[in-house]
């Protein structure tokens, strides 16, 4: 339970953060975040994101392994799919549980 709560907490922070940054010094990159279920090493994190980079739409994605979240930058103007995004991380043999979007805040896969 404590470790729940604990996670729980360090997501929110960890998106409190990705907000921030993209606030500072005027930048006005959209990004989203997307927690992934079984990330736990570097060559997870690289077939991840490796598969974010080729969403139409993505300008960058980078992941934190400790956290298990990848925070993906938007290129501006660009409609992105949250749909794609979530397969692309299952594309990689892992489950995202939470992706957080411009659009919204999806738990199950998006239907666009």
């Amino acid at each position: 339970m404590i470790h729940k709560v604990y996670s729980g907490l360090m997501m929110a922070a960890f998106v409190a953060m990705t907000l921030v940054r993209s606030t500072q010094a005027g930048d006005t990159t959209p990004y989203a975040t997307i927690s992934v279920d079984g990330m736990h090493c570097g060559m997870c994190a690289k077939k991840v994101v490796g598969n974010l980079q080729k969403v139409s739409g993505v300008a960058k994605a980078d992941a934190n392994v400790e956290q298990k979240v990848v925070t993906v930058a938007i290129k501006n103007k660009s409609a992105i799919s949250p749909k794609a995004m979530w397969e692309a991380v299952e594309a990689a043999g892992y489950k995202p549980t939470k992706l957080v979007t411009p659009q919204g805040e999806y738990k199950v896969k998006p239907k666009s």
